[in-house]
């Protein structure tokens, strides 16, 4: 697996289900969504390693349009309905090939993408049809830190989590 690894320069991912629990609380004019902050630092470890990050989603939301801007995501794709033609787009711009990227997800419209990129993950509470398309299946649940979990794994099979860690504390002491 670490021979794949080395090749992991993009990571996106799902929101519901992955970044949150998957509930989402409708009110008369607002949707909110119950985000992990661990899995938020786990953002910042990937773009502190030099990934490109992202979410691709089925739903449209102001949080996560918030969220994206909070973790400073270079994609925010929302109301995507083939999230392979999406991760193709970003591809393209980015010159990029299906072995660059790290994809999480949870449910079957993720399946696609799962086929064909170089390193597929999903949450501890998928259903289990959904397990059986990924590479590595964190021991979290969604919006429980399976992000972060993941993302760790991923930094730490190419070498460089230690590294990311030591250089987000020197940015944290210099601020």
């Amino acid at each position: 697996m670490k021979k794949n690894m080395k090749d992991i320069r993009l990571l996106l991912m799902d929101v519901d289900g992955v970044l949150t629990d998957g509930r989402v609380v409708l009110g008369e004019k607002e949707e909110l969504k119950f985000f992990d902050i661990r899995d938020g630092i786990g953002i910042a470890l990937a773009k502190k390693s030099g990934f490109k990050v992202g979410v691709i989603t089925g739903r449209m939301s102001k949080a996560v349009e918030r969220r994206g801007q909070e973790l400073k995501m270079d994609y925010v794709i929302q109301g995507c309905k083939d999230k392979l033609k999406s991760l193709d787009e970003i591809l393209k711009k980015e010159k990029m090939s299906y072995q660059n990227v790290c994809f999480i997800g949870d449910d079957i419209i993720d399946i696609p993408i799962f086929r064909k990129i170089g390193f597929s993950a999903t949450v501890n509470d998928a259903p289990d049809y959904v397990k059986s398309e990924v590479t590595f299946i964190s021991n979290k649940n969604g919006g429980r830190g399976a992000v972060r979990e993941i993302i760790e794994f991923v930094l730490k099979s190419k070498g460089t989590l230690k590294l990311t860690i030591e250089e987000m504390i020197n940015d944290w002491i210099a601020r």
